[in-house]
């Protein structure tokens, strides 16, 4: 049989794995940063005080009266930074998920070297009269 030769191409192995693996990491960059744009905007109103501030009148009566708008971005500052946290937790997990298909791939390829490695070490200690076949296929 012959020697193994799969390791010396000089192309790359798993082109799809490595596609699908940059394809995740660019869709996790995507959502961090959204989720940090957002976590930014959601903090904005409530570190400014814009958020809960009743407007002051002239009249008793008017100064205990509450804007609604001001209500409201309240609300969507809260939950602007509720959305941003998941966004960039979201956005954390795909980045794992591009970084582990790349390891995947580098296992593979590093066992694949072993492999090799091995085949020679093997074929070196064994007598040069006999034909050696190789123990490892790729």
């Amino acid at each position: 049989m012959a020697r193994m030769t799969s390791f010396i191409e000089p192309d790359q192995r798993y082109r799809s794995l490595r596609i699908i693996s940059a394809l995740f990491s660019l869709i996790g960059i995507v959502l961090m940063v959204s989720g940090t744009l957002l976590l930014v905007f959601g903090l904005y109103p409530l570190l400014t005080g814009t958020a809960s501030t009743a407007p002051q009148g002239e009249d008793p009566f008017t100064a205990r009266q509450l804007n609604p708008v001001q209500h409201v971005l309240g609300l969507s500052a809260i939950f602007s930074m509720i959305w941003s946290f998941g966004l960039l937790l979201s956005g954390l997990q795909f980045v794992a998920y591009g970084v582990l298909f790349k390891l995947a791939i580098h296992l593979e390829e590093n066992t694949r070297v072993s492999a090799q490695a091995l085949d020679k070490i093997r074929s070196r200690l064994e007598p040069r009269e006999n034909v050696i076949e190789p123990f490892f296929r790729a």
